[in-house]
């Protein structure tokens, strides 16, 4: 896939309802470029699966499937498998992870996948409180600190995607410090209909409140934006409670292997569902 056809895409899961971020498709590709495939017939995209493999190389041991879209006028013809078979072809010999609709659980589990936990979408409006501490704008000085939290918080080494992901256009992103050092960090990023928060990274609910605060104190009253809230982290469930925010649809967070080990007491907000 190039970056015209991934537009397309991305096109094709706002239809579906999934929101994406206006300026997904950089930092998308930045993951690895060889693991968005894009299904053609006679010249024309029909379907596509993401199957990034997350590191400075493409033999990681870590990948995560999203973007598995058929085009709806064309389903049911076996284009899709075709499509996922391509795509964990890619993903050989990694462990890999996928977010799931709670109807899709089943086709995922016998294709090897079990569910670990939900994630949940919650939903909020204009800003929240003033922050209680003093994030940070992050910059090239903070670099090698923000790898370390990203680190703890995600499976694999994600740097290319991560500085896209980062230094985005209509987005924002807030470090936190305690001690002269970054210990936490979150992204907002404009997506087709309001905002969405991830990835939210923090050593405690008062760090990810302080992060999500600044992250959203400037927008206005009536602006929405979204977080998806994993349910490994039971301090994060409480943080979206306590703020009375709206809460959506679920996904299942999936692995095909053995669950990876990082730091979920440390995810507050998941980065994106397409690629975890």
């Amino acid at each position: 896939m190039r970056a015209p056809e991934l537009e397309v895409v991305l096109g094709w899961a706002a239809e579906e309802g999934w929101n994406p971020g206006l300026h997904d498709a950089a930092p998308f590709l930045a993951a690895d470029p060889a693991g968005f495939l894009i299904g053609l017939i006679d010249g024309e995209p029909v379907g596509a699966i993401a199957c990034p493999r997350y590191g400075t190389g493409y033999g990681t041991d870590f990948g995560f499937v999203g973007l598995y879209l058929v085009r709806d006028d064309l389903r049911g013809r076996g284009l899709g498998v075709r499509l996922w078979e391509a795509g964990h072809a890619h993903l050989e010999g990694a462990v890999s992870a996928l977010d799931s609709v709670d109807a899709q659980v089943s086709n995922y589990e016998r294709a090897g996948y079990r569910a670990e936990a939900h994630t949940y979408r919650y939903c909020g409006q204009g800003p929240g409180g003033a922050p209680v501490g003093d994030p940070v704008a992050p910059t090239e000085a903070h670099w090698r600190e923000l790898l370390e939290v990203d680190r703890r918080g995600f499976p694999a080494r994600r740097h290319a995607f991560l500085r896209l992901w980062i230094d985005r256009p209509q987005g924002r992103a807030l470090a936190a410090q305690s001690g002269g050092r970054i210990v936490g960090f979150g992204v907002r990023r404009r997506c087709r209909v309001g905002h969405k928060i991830g990835p939210l990274f923090a050593p405690d609910r008062r760090s990810a409140e302080s992060l999500l605060d600044g992250l959203v104190g400037d927008l206005q009253l009536d602006e929405s934006w979204w977080i998806d809230v994993p349910g490994t982290n039971p301090d994060a469930i409480a943080l979206a409670e306590a703020r009375d925010l709206e809460p959506g649809f679920r996904t299942a967070r999936m692995y095909r292997g053995q669950a990876p080990e990082y730091d979920r007491s440390s995810v507050f907000g998941v980065t994106t569902l397409e690629l975890g």
